[in-house]
Parts: C-alpha cells; sequence; structure tokens
C-alpha cells in the first residue's frame, strides 16, 4: 500500500514540475491498478440492479461529500471551486455498472460489448463530451473486466501455486506495462 500511495505521490510531483515522462511511467498503472481492484470486488451474487444501485449510493454518496469539503477548503484558502480528481470516482462508478450488465452475457458476447465500449469511450472524447466522467467509465470498463475475471477465473491463486503460472502472468505484466509506458498516455 504504502508503495503505491508513494508512486501516485511521485506521479502528481512530477505534474507539477511538467516532468511528462516520470508522468508519464506513473501514471501508466496507478489508474488501471484502481480499475483492476474495483473489478476484482464486483459482486457475482447480487442482480445488475441491486449491485448498481448500492455502488451508487456509496460511490456518489463519497464523491457528494468530498466536493462539498474540497470546494469549501478551495474558496476558503485558495480563492477556486475545482473539485479536483474526483471523476475517478464517478468513473468507477460507470464501469462497474457497465460491467456488471454486460456479465449477464455470454463470456465472449461480454468480452466483445466489454473492448467495443472502451473503445468508443477512448474515441468519442475526439468527437464530443459528455458529463459526469461517462467517457472515463467506458475506457477502464476494460480495466473492471480484467479485475473481475481475475477473481472469478483464480487467477492470483493459480499464479500463486503454479511456477509457470506465475512466470507467464508476471511476463504479460511487465510486458503490458513496458507498452503503456511507451506507447500510452498519462490520463486514463
Amino acid at each position: 500500500m504504502v508503495p503505491g500511495i508513494i508512486c501516485v505521490i511521485a506521479g502528481h510531483v512530477a505534474q507539477n514540475y511538467n516532468m511528462s515522462r516520470v508522468m508519464q511511467i506513473f501514471y501508466s498503472f496507478h489508474m488501471p491498478l484502481f480499475f483492476i481492484i474495483a473489478g476484482y470486488f464486483i459482486s457475482a451474487s447480487k442482480s445488475t440492479k441491486e449491485f448498481c444501485l448500492s455502488r451508487g449510493k456509496k460511490i456518489l454518496g463519497y464523491y457528494i461529500f468530498t466536493c462539498f469539503v474540497l470546494i469549501a477548503f478551495r474558496i476558503a484558502i485558495c480563492h477556486t471551486d475545482e473539485i479536483g480528481m474526483l471523476w475517478f470516482l464517478l468513473a468507477m462508478l460507470w464501469s462497474q455498472c457497465i460491467v456488471k450488465f454486460f456479465l449477464r452475457y455470454s463470456t465472449r458476447i461480454c468480452q466483445c460489448l466489454v473492448v467495443l465500449t472502451t473503445a468508443i469511450g477512448i474515441i468519442s472524447v475526439n468527437y464530443i463530451w459528455l458529463p459526469f466522467s461517462i467517457q472515463n467509465g467506458m475506457a477502464a470498463s476494460i480495466w473492471i473486466y480484467i479485475g473481475y475475471t481475475i477473481k472469478e477465473k483464480n487467477i492470483l491463486q493459480l499464479a500463486e501455486n503454479n511456477y509457470k503460472y506465475k512466470k507467464i502472468f508476471i511476463i504479460l505484466c511487465m510486458l503490458f506495462w513496458c507498452i503503456s509506458i511507451m506507447k500510452g498516455q498519462t490520463e486514463l
């Protein structure tokens, strides 16, 4: 947990000093990892409606409370009304609900829908802006689905018990991370 916090802080400090390469390294994994972990905790036992309502109440509660606190603090101290980096809470809500909705279909159809939704989320920002981090949520749905799949297929347990799978898992993670650093952008 501490290394993760240090990486997030380092990424944001690098942003303040316009160190784009350092930002790209940190941002290449910290937000995807956040969404993968969120996907890992999607409840398979709840219905889509029940899941989305419970997540919505919880996340929107945190979002609204934090917005008010930040706005009050920033008006009092900084004389601005920005809410900062809270976009990820709404994006997490959208992406979890999108994936939970798609999970009702067969695995192959679900995967296609997740990839299509992710592509639409990424491409559509060039043509239209949707409020409430909808496009970020669409783009993050792939990470949510990966986290869900890791849990459902017991991939961590499989990698822990089998050295061959552990090596493959680590190599794939490192390969993907290197590609993200080289080709990725500094935003989700």
